[in-house]
């Protein structure tokens, strides 16, 4: 970046935590999660931004009976695939049913899919993980905070530093519970799944969390700064 700075004539990066810094950095996160109140001067939180895939829930999710316990098991796009072949093989013989939306992942692969786990390609998180009693889900911050806003409890999978701290906060609000891939043991896996589906504290602070993060609407947020910022004045 600084070399390509210096033959353009534009200012070099003292710091590699300048690259990130904008004329204005919008944070899409909550002071609530971040433990840091105030930001720096032309800094600001906006909130939460995550993907809303279209589509409905499928007719064979809205149809699962809820008298058993309902787990949602995503990596994301970005997934370990060992750690999510891995982490599959735990639920074979567990009193739950895995809402998968690994397909992808799996594609190419010879492994077995146990019966309790019901495979997916990408499905609209944000409708299904209400749905649900516990995720499983990697650290990505878009992941995560779909969790959240859903109101769902949820093992954090970080599977580099960002994602382990992503998870991470929500650990410190009371949400959640975290393992960095190295830790994934299946023990320690089912025995975190465990915890979240009997200790209440779980789903009570993910209930407070997703009514925090109702009033923190990210893009509507992004957007009153630009008109605000750029537009209105013109």
């Amino acid at each position: 970046m600084n070399r390509v700075a210096r033959q353009f004539g534009a200012p070099i990066f003292p710091r590699s935590v300048d690259i990130f810094r904008g004329d204005y950095t919008l944070v899409t996160d909550i002071p609530q999660l971040t433990g840091v109140p105030g930001l720096p001067e032309k800094w600001q939180y906006v909130g939460p931004i995550y993907a809303r895939l279209a589509g409905e829930v499928p007719p064979e999710i809205a149809a699962l009976p809820r008298d058993r316990t309902l787990i949602y098991f995503a990596m994301g796009s970005s997934a370990n695939r060992d750690v999510l072949v891995q982490v599959m093989r735990m639920f074979a013989g567990q009193p739950y049913t895995v809402i998968a939306p690994i397909k992808r992942h799996l594609a190419g692969l010879e492994t077995a899919v146990p019966d309790n786990v019901l495979v997916f390609d990408w499905l609209p998180a944000h409708l299904v993980n209400p749905l649900v009693d516990v995720a499983v889900i990697h650290g990505g911050q878009g992941t995560v905070q779909t969790a959240c806003a859903s109101g769902t409890p949820f093992l954090g999978i970080g599977l580099q530093p960002e994602q382990d701290l992503n998870v991470l906060q929500a650990v410190h609000f009371g949400s959640a519970l975290h393992l960095n891939r190295y830790a994934v043991k299946e023990e320690r896996v089912l025995t975190a799944v465990h915890r979240l589906l009997t200790e209440p504290a779980f789903r009570h602070k993910a209930a407070i969390l997703r009514r925090e993060l109702e009033q923190w609407p990210g893009a509507a947020n992004v957007a009153a700064f630009l008109r605000r910022t750029f537009f209105d004045n013109v």
